[in-house]
């Protein structure tokens, strides 16, 4: 594992008031050092610890605001970090999740627009926006 990112995993867990376990270390470790959003068969793959525990470990990162989460087209659930507006309060994402279709990669990517939907008589309190395409690398 690489010494930076277990550095930040440890950090971060500090930060946010957590125990420092060695499942949430290298959790936060290996999905830092993943290019992109990593899928939950990679990382359960890369680390050495049992299915239950990632299991409440990635839904404790969730809670907590570390890591979000998001579906892609193979409907496997993949895993980024959060940036620093998220906590347990909630998420604040002001990005998409685009997933090409050639090499199935998944990006969490910033919007320079402001996306806007209004639903008259609901109140919406969440919204994922998921694109699929072709992405840089395999234009």
């Amino acid at each position: 594992m690489d010494s930076t990112s277990v550095i930040y995993a440890k950090s971060i867990l500090k930060e946010r008031g957590l125990k420092q376990t060695s499942a949430r270390v290298s959790v936060v470790s290996q999905i830092r050092n993943y290019s992109g959003a990593i899928p939950y068969h990679k990382l359960q793959k890369s680390i050495d610890i049992d299915r239950t525990t990632l299991y409440r470990t990635l839904n404790k990162l969730v809670e907590e605001g570390i890591v979000h989460k998001t579906k892609g087209k193979d409907d496997e659930t993949y895993y980024a970090l959060c940036g620093h507006e998220c906590g347990s309060h909630g998420h604040s994402h002001q990005h998409i999740h685009f997933q090409c279709r050639i090499c199935n990669k998944v990006s969490c990517e910033d919007l320079h627009n402001e996306i806007s939907i209004a639903l008259p008589k609901y109140i919406i309190e969440n919204m994922e926006v998921n694109l699929q395409g072709v992405c840089p690398d395999c234009k």
